[in-house]
């Protein structure tokens, strides 16, 4: 399947609900999806002090030869609006799930929580897909 990118490729959509869930070295952690777009996505984790949980060398693990070659899956959990609803009601929505491979690009701190920014391959139609999903239902 080859799918077409437009203008729309840098429009963000902005997530709330939707959780990540770190599948690969020992990082079984969970973080909320802030936004995606068709490039990537941007996840926040609540307390920098529980990630020593998971990742128990922080220090190597962002540094800055390593922790950007570093490919992620990733489970992202979200609800979608079932194709027969127009009422938006949230009773209406079903579970679903989106696994992709990412690699890390950015980090920062704001306020005791750690932001991430991973970048998804352009070959991801799956992610592509959700993407598209998401900037329909919020039109």
């Amino acid at each position: 399947m080859n799918v077409k990118l437009d203008k729309r490729r840098f429009q963000r959509v902005n997530l709330s609900g939707d959780l990540a869930i770190f599948l690969d070295y020992g990082c079984y952690y969970k973080g909320f999806v802030g936004d995606v777009s068709y490039d990537g996505f941007r996840v926040t984790f609540p307390s920098i002090a529980s990630q020593l949980i998971f990742w128990p060398n922080l220090s190597l693990f962002f540094s800055a030869t390593i922790w950007r070659i570093r490919k992620f899956r990733i489970v992202i959990l979200t609800s979608v609006v079932s194709d027969n609803d127009n009422t938006g009601d949230l009773s209406n929505r079903t579970k679903k799930s989106c696994l992709v491979s990412a690699y890390p690009r950015w980090r920062s701190v704001i306020d005791n929580n750690l932001e991430i920014g991973f970048k998804i391959p352009e070959s991801s139609v799956s992610w592509q897909s959700f993407v598209r999903q998401k900037m329909f239902e919020t039109q």
